[in-house]
């Protein structure tokens, strides 16, 4: 039977010679979640979101490196706009408005309600302004079809990846239950 959530995360880039997300849904066992790496570059994200009304997860939930991060960040929300900083491939966009007319934000229905994350955890209603935010926007546009979430990453210097395999699951356990 396929997991009903598909765990995305990106691949190297940056300072990250090896992107923590990466190694994190590395860790994930096939019967937690379909995972699923994504180079750090517009144009494979595009065709990841070609490609996202075909999925039949019930959750998606995206894992993104924030190297100033100190704790795994369950991001709210995503606003509607995207940097110059240019992808591993030196493609950059212009910045603005990721889709001109559309509401400045959008916020994920999979984390409303929740009280009480376990260790190591926090919550942002910012998800920056890079590929991580952009995906995320562009992904919670298919909340009728499959709920969508968000967690930015620390450094395994910051949090070890054991403590991070360790919450991740309690989140994925969470995410299963509700």
């Amino acid at each position: 039977m396929k997991p009903s959530i598909l765990v995305t995360a990106f691949g190297p880039f940056g300072d990250f010679s090896q992107n923590p997300s990466a190694l994190l849904a590395a860790e994930l066992g096939e019967d937690e979640a379909e995972t699923t790496v994504l180079p750090v570059s517009y144009r494979s994200v595009e065709q990841f979101l070609s490609a996202a009304h075909h999925l039949t997860h019930e959750t998606v939930l995206m894992l993104g490196a924030h190297k100033n991060a100190a704790m795994l960040t369950v991001e709210r929300r995503a606003r509607n706009w995207v940097s110059d900083r240019p992808d591993v491939e030196g493609v950059a966009r212009d910045e603005g408005p990721i889709l001109e007319g559309r509401d400045p934000w959008r916020a994920s229905q999979l984390f409303e309600g929740w009280h009480g994350l376990p260790p190591y955890w926090t919550v942002s209603d910012d998800c920056g302004a890079y590929l991580c935010n952009y995906l995320y926007f562009r992904m919670l546009g298919f909340q009728r079809r499959f709920r969508v979430g968000f967690v930015h990453v620390p450094p395994v210097e910051v949090v070890p990846l054991e403590r991070q395999v360790t919450a991740l699951r309690r989140l994925l356990e969470k995410v299963g239950s509700s």
